[in-house]
């Protein structure tokens, strides 16, 4: 792999990093009301920003600088572009996360934070695997990302219903029911833009723009209630 290459697929790992590192602490600061993890993940959302322009800009510089490159790195630098726009993406959705956090606090009641605490695991889960498959080009793991992508949904819709019911019955809760609506929102985002990454990662390890529905073992059958 050219150096430059190299150095850029390091960037992004960075990048990564960070970007982990901040959804972790936004779902602390949701699930167990630590609002200090909560500001540092709206701290560290600026550095972010910087990163994927920074990343940006050396990935256009090498694309544009007549240098003889090949056709897989080129396409390893035009998957970075788009790697980074989810990754960042990710970061503000952490940060709105974080700042939702600000406004209310646990405990919620049972069922509402049992699908939150499953939306937050599953969707800091994908983006590991979305990187990960992107740094080794290992695409064994990638069906998972569909799976649970399909389960983050389907706690989605149910903690939808868990809190209309909930304020239904306590409609003095309303500050706190549209809050955690917005924040399982931007979980949800969260997962959308993992699965993304890891159809980047089929780009550029195979060339194939394909869905990672492509990507599913034959026997793929997920069974989504039990695991919510």
């Amino acid at each position: 792999m050219n150096c430059m290459v190299q150095e850029l697929h390091e960037d992004v790992m960075h990048m990564g990093d960070l970007v982990r590192e901040a959804v972790a602490k936004a779902n602390r600061a949701l699930l167990q009301g630590d609002r200090a993890r909560g500001e540092e993940a709206i701290a560290g959302d600026d550095l972010i920003d910087r990163m994927e322009l920074a990343i940006a800009r050396k990935c256009i510089d090498l694309l544009t600088s007549g240098q003889e490159t090949g056709s897989e790195e080129q396409r390893e630098v035009t998957a970075i572009l788009k790697v980074i726009t989810d990754l960042e993406r990710i970061a503000d959705l952490a940060e709105e996360v974080a700042l939702i956090s600000r406004e209310i606090s646990p405990p919620y009641p049972a069922k509402i934070s049992q699908r939150l605490r499953k939306m937050a695991e599953l969707a800091s889960d994908m983006v590991q695997i979305g990187l990960h498959a992107f740094a080794s080009r290992d695409l064994s793991r990638l069906h998972q990302l569909r799976e649970q992508e399909d389960i983050v949904d389907v706690a989605q819709r149910w903690l939808h219903a868990e809190v209309l019911r909930h304020l239904q019955a306590v409609p003095d809760h309303i500050k706190t029911g549209v809050a955690l609506l917005f924040a399982s929102h931007d979980l949800g985002r969260m997962a959308d833009h993992a699965t993304n990454i890891g159809e980047w990662a089929i780009y550029s390890a195979t060339g194939d723009i394909g869905r990672l529905k492509s990507y599913r073992p034959s026997d793929f059958s997920p069974s989504l209630l039990p695991l919510l």
